[in-house]
C-alpha cells in the first residue's frame, strides 16, 4: 500500500492526525519534484486532502490554508478540463471552511466560484450535478444570513438541476430546504402572521411525503402525514424517554452491562390495549370484519420507543421505568435538540416496502435513521375531535396545525363513509396513520414515538429472552443524551441504588451527560 492510500485509509477511519503526517510525508516527496505536470497534479490532490484533514479537526485557518494552496496548484494544471475541475473543487471546500466560520459573505464568494467553474464542465450530466450542489450551498449561506427569499431562489434552482437528472433524494432535499425557508420566514419578527407561509411550508412537507411515498393513493393519509410527521425546524427541543436504571446501563455500557443500541419495542403487548385500534374505532370500521383468523408467521408488527415533551414530570415518573412497582424509582433521559439526532423525514422509511410482501428480508439493517412522529389524541365530541398538544410557544402555529389535522380527519371519514365497499383498500393505507393516534385520555403524555413496521420474520427483529419479548434495534443513543434524572425514589429500591456512585459511573465515561435528582414530591410505600 502507497503512502498516499495508507493516508486515505486513516482519514476514513477518522485518524487524522496520523494521515496527516502520511500527507505530509507524500506532499514532502512530490515537492522534489514540483516542475513535473503529473506531480504538479499530485501536490493538488495531497494538498487538498490535507485540507480535509484540518477541515474534520475543526482547524478552519489551516485548512483555508491549504485548500488555497491546493488552488494555487490547479492554476498550474495544463489540461483545462482538468484545471477547471479541480479550481470548482477548491473553491467548494474553501467556501465550505468560511461556512464553518460562519463568515457567510466571505463563503458566498468560493460557492459563487465554485458554481463559475461547474457552469465550464463539458459533460452535461455532470455539470448539472455540481450545479446543484453549488446552488444548494448557495442557498444554505442565504438561509444563515436570514435572506429566506434569496435562500429559496438558489434551493429551487436545486431542485430544477436535481429534478433534470432524476436525482430523487436531491428534489426531496431540496423541497425540504425550500419549506424551511417558509417557515423561518413566518417565525422571522418582520413577517410574523403571514399565514401563507405556513400553508407553503406544509405544501412542500406534502409533496415530499409523496414522492417517498409513492404507494399511497389517499391523499387524506399524505395529509395527516405531513402534520405528524415531525422535522426538528418545528421542534428543535429537547425530548424526553422513561426507562429505568437497567435499561440506562444497557444504554451506555456501564455498571458490567455491555453496551447496546436503544430498541424499538412490539406494540402488541404495550399497556394501551387500544393501541393501534383508536382511529379505526372512529372512523367507524368493523376490525372483526376483516378476516377470522391470521396466520401470526407472515403478519407485521409496529415497533416503536415513545418519548415526552414533558421532561422530569411526575405523572411520567410515576407510570413509567418503574423498579420493584415502586414509583418514580426510574430515569428520564433527556435528549439533546432533535436536529442533533433526528434527521429522516421520510415517512416511508417506518413502513415495509411493498416489493418485499411475503418474503423474508436477507440483509440486517446496521443502524436505523427513522423520522419521529408527534402523537394525536381523538375525543368522542365536537367537529374538531382531534387533539394535538403545541410544539411549541407560538399560539398560531398550533392552531394552525390543529385546524389543519382535523381537517384532514374530517376528509378521511367522510371519504369512507362514502367508499366503504373500499374498506379492505382503506385499511392497507391506515396502517401508515393509526400507530399516530391515542384516547384523549392519554393527552397529558405529550408522546412522540419512533416507529418502524416489520415482519416478525425478518431478520432484524430480535429475541430479548429477559423479557419474552421481540424487539428492533434503533440506533447508538449514547452521544445524542443531554441529561439523565433520577427518580425521587430512585434510591429507595431493593436495589440500593446510590445516586451519587451512579452519577460518578456515568460521567467517568460520558463526561457530556449531566446527572440530576428529582425531587418531586411522592412518597415511596414502606
Amino acid at each position: 500500500m502507497s503512502i498516499f492510500q495508507e493516508a486515505k485509509k486513516q482519514f476514513e477511519q477518522k485518524n487524522y492526525d496520523k494521515a496527516i503526517g502520511l500527507f505530509q510525508q507524500y506532499q514532502a516527496y512530490l515537492e522534489k519534484e514540483q516542475n513535473k505536470q503529473e506531480h504538479i497534479i499530485n501536490l493538488n490532490i495531497a494538498t487538498h486532502w490535507l485540507g480535509r484533514c484540518y477541515l474534520r479537526k475543526e482547524k478552519f485557518d489551516e485548512a483555508i490554508k491549504h485548500f488555497e494552496k491546493s488552488e494555487a496548484y490547479a492554476q498550474q494544471i495544463q489540461d483545462n478540463k482538468k484545471r477547471i475541475d479541480e479550481l470548482r473543487i477548491a473553491a467548494h471546500w474553501l467556501g465550505n471552511c468560511y461556512f464553518r466560520k460562519e463568515k457567510f459573505d466571505e463563503a458566498i464568494k468560493h460557492f459563487e466560484k465554485s458554481e463559475a467553474y461547474a457552469q465550464q464542465i463539458q459533460d452535461n450530466k455532470k455539470r448539472i450535478d455540481k450545479l446543484c450542489i453549488a446552488e444548494n450551498w448557495l442557498g444554505v449561506c442565504y438561509f444563515r444570513k436570514e435572506n429566506f427569499d434569496e435562500a429559496r431562489k438558489y434551493f429551487k434552482k436545486s431542485e430544477e438541476y436535481a429534478k433534470e437528472i432524476n436525482n430523487i433524494k436531491r428534489v426531496i432535499f431540496s423541497k425540504r430546504l425550500i419549506g424551511h425557508t417558509f417557515y423561518k420566514s413566518y417565525k422571522n419578527k418582520n413577517e410574523l402572521g403571514d399565514k401563507n407561509k405556513l400553508e407553503e411550508y406544509l405544501k412542500n412537507k406534502k409533496e415530499i411525503i409523496k414522492i417517498s411515498m409513492g404507494n399511497i393513493s389517499n391523499e387524506s393519509i399524505i395529509d395527516i402525514l405531513s402534520i405528524l410527521t415531525i422535522d426538528p425546524i418545528e421542534l428543535d427541543e429537547s425530548i424526553s424517554h422513561y426507562t429505568n436504571s437497567n435499561v440506562v446501563n444497557i444504554l451506555l455500557g456501564i455498571n458490567g452491562k455491555e453496551k447496546s443500541k436503544m430498541r424499538l419495542n412490539s406494540s402488541t403487548y404495550m399497556n394501551d390495549i387500544s393501541e393501534g385500534k383508536v382511529l379505526y374505532k372512529h372512523l367507524d370500521i368493523n376490525t372483526n370484519s376483516f378476516e377470522k383468523k391470521y396466520e401470526i408467521s407472515s403478519s407485521s408488527v409496529a415497533f416503536f420507543t415513545c418519548f415526552s415533551k414533558r421532561s422530569n414530570n411526575l405523572n411520567q415518573f410515576r407510570l413509567y421505568g418503574k423498579e420493584n412497582n415502586i414509583e418514580a424509582s426510574g430515569c428520564c433521559i433527556v435528549m439533546k435538540k432533535l436536529s442533533k439526532w433526528v434527521t429522516e423525514l421520510d415517512p416511508s422509511k417506518s413502513f415495509l416496502n411493498d416489493n418485499l410482501e411475503g418474503s423474508i428480508q436477507n440483509s440486517e439493517v446496521k443502524e436505523l435513521e427513522l423520522p419521529l412522529y408527534q402523537v394525536a389524541y381523538i375525543s368522542d365530541f365536537g367537529d374538531k375531535p382531534i387533539k394535538l398538544p403545541s410544539l411549541g410557544d407560538d399560539d398560531n402555529i398550533s392552531q394552525f396545525r390543529i385546524e389543519k389535522l382535523n381537517e384532514f380527519f374530517n376528509k378521511l371519514k367522510n371519504e369512507m363513509k362514502n367508499e366503504m365497499k373500499n374498506e379492505m383498500k382503506y385499511k392497507r393505507e391506515l396502517e401508515y396513520i393509526r400507530y399516530l393516534f391515542k384516547d384523549i385520555s392519554f393527552i397529558d403524555e405529550e408522546e412522540f414515538r419512533i416507529l418502524k413496521v416489520e415482519k416478525i420474520t425478518s431478520k432484524n427483529v430480535k429475541f430479548c429472552e429477559e423479557y419474552n419479548a421481540l424487539y428492533l434495534e434503533y440506533k447508538d443513543i449514547s452521544q445524542y443524551i443531554g441529561e439523565i434524572i433520577l427518580g425521587t425514589n430512585f434510591e429507595k429500591t431493593p436495589n440500593k441504588h446510590k445516586n451519587e456512585t451512579f452519577a460518578h459511573k456515568i460521567n467517568k465515561e460520558y463526561s457530556g451527560i449531566k446527572v440530576s435528582q428529582s425531587t418531586l414530591p411522592i412518597n415511596c410505600p414502606k
